[in-house]
Protein backbone atom coordinates (compact mmCIF):
# COMPACT_ATOMS: atom_id res chain seq x y z
CA UNK A 1 0.00 0.00 0.00
CA UNK A 2 1.49 3.32 -0.78
CA UNK A 3 1.40 6.14 1.63
CA UNK A 4 0.52 9.17 0.93
CA UNK A 5 1.11 12.56 2.78
CA UNK A 6 -2.46 14.07 3.95
CA UNK A 7 -2.87 17.91 3.79
CA UNK A 8 -5.60 17.82 7.21
CA UNK A 9 -2.16 16.88 8.87
CA UNK A 10 -1.07 20.31 8.41
CA UNK A 11 -3.79 21.42 10.22
CA UNK A 12 -2.77 19.33 13.21
CA UNK A 13 0.67 20.19 12.66
CA UNK A 14 1.33 23.83 11.56
CA UNK A 15 4.77 24.06 11.75
CA UNK A 16 5.01 20.49 9.23
CA UNK A 17 6.48 20.77 5.75
CA UNK A 18 5.63 18.82 3.15
CA UNK A 19 8.14 19.11 0.46
CA UNK A 20 9.27 16.84 -2.71
CA UNK A 21 7.55 13.37 -0.82
CA UNK A 22 9.29 14.50 2.30
CA UNK A 23 7.81 16.22 5.69
CA UNK A 24 9.86 18.40 8.16
CA UNK A 25 9.45 20.20 11.30
CA UNK A 26 10.21 23.60 10.59
CA UNK A 27 10.76 24.40 14.59
CA UNK A 28 13.47 22.24 14.83
CA UNK A 29 15.17 22.76 11.19
CA UNK A 30 15.55 25.96 11.78
CA UNK A 31 16.83 25.28 15.82
CA UNK A 32 18.10 21.89 15.03
CA UNK A 33 21.05 23.04 17.71
CA UNK A 34 18.26 22.69 20.03
CA UNK A 35 16.63 19.39 18.77
CA UNK A 36 17.74 16.36 17.92
CA UNK A 37 19.69 17.56 14.44
CA UNK A 38 19.95 13.45 13.40
CA UNK A 39 16.02 13.63 13.39
CA UNK A 40 14.71 12.95 9.62
CA UNK A 41 12.27 15.80 10.53
CA UNK A 42 15.29 18.20 10.55
CA UNK A 43 17.83 16.82 8.00
CA UNK A 44 16.82 14.97 5.00
CA UNK A 45 13.18 15.35 5.48
CA UNK A 46 11.03 12.32 6.85
CA UNK A 47 9.79 9.80 3.88
CA UNK A 48 7.59 7.56 6.49
CA UNK A 49 4.30 9.11 5.46
CA UNK A 50 2.41 7.77 9.01
CA UNK A 51 0.63 10.10 11.84
CA UNK A 52 2.65 8.28 13.89
CA UNK A 53 5.95 9.43 12.63
CA UNK A 54 4.48 12.96 13.56
CA UNK A 55 2.79 11.90 16.62
CA UNK A 56 6.06 10.53 18.01
CA UNK A 57 8.29 13.32 16.81
CA UNK A 58 5.44 15.69 18.30
CA UNK A 59 6.14 13.92 21.77
CA UNK A 60 10.30 13.77 21.29
CA UNK A 61 12.75 14.97 23.42
CA UNK A 62 14.09 17.39 20.77
CA UNK A 63 10.98 18.98 19.54
CA UNK A 64 9.90 19.43 23.32
CA UNK A 65 13.22 21.49 23.89
CA UNK A 66 12.38 23.59 21.07
CA UNK A 67 8.84 24.49 21.73
CA UNK A 68 9.72 25.37 25.86
CA UNK A 69 12.41 28.07 23.82
CA UNK A 70 9.64 29.19 21.58
CA UNK A 71 6.73 29.03 23.33
CA UNK A 72 7.57 29.57 27.18
CA UNK A 73 4.26 30.41 28.49
CA UNK A 74 2.83 28.01 26.43
CA UNK A 75 4.77 25.06 27.54
CA UNK A 76 2.67 23.21 29.97
CA UNK A 77 4.54 20.55 33.27
CA UNK A 78 2.08 17.95 31.33
CA UNK A 79 4.20 18.43 28.27
CA UNK A 80 7.91 17.63 29.72
CA UNK A 81 5.92 14.95 32.15
CA UNK A 82 5.61 12.87 28.92
CA UNK A 83 9.76 12.60 28.92
CA UNK A 84 9.76 11.93 33.07
CA UNK A 85 11.54 15.08 33.05
CA UNK A 86 10.49 18.36 34.79
CA UNK A 87 10.24 21.25 33.51
CA UNK A 88 13.05 22.77 35.82
CA UNK A 89 15.26 20.45 34.03
CA UNK A 90 14.50 21.30 30.50
CA UNK A 91 14.79 24.85 31.40
CA UNK A 92 18.27 24.03 32.79
CA UNK A 93 18.81 21.85 29.20
CA UNK A 94 18.78 24.81 27.00
CA UNK A 95 20.40 26.89 29.23
CA UNK A 96 23.43 24.52 28.70
CA UNK A 97 22.57 24.10 24.88
CA UNK A 98 22.43 28.19 24.57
Amino acid sequence: MLRKFRVEWKQLYPRLDYNNGKMFCLWCFEYSNLSNALSSFVTEGCTNLKIDRLQFHDISTGHDVVKAHLCPKQHSFETTRVHGLTQDFTLSVIKVII
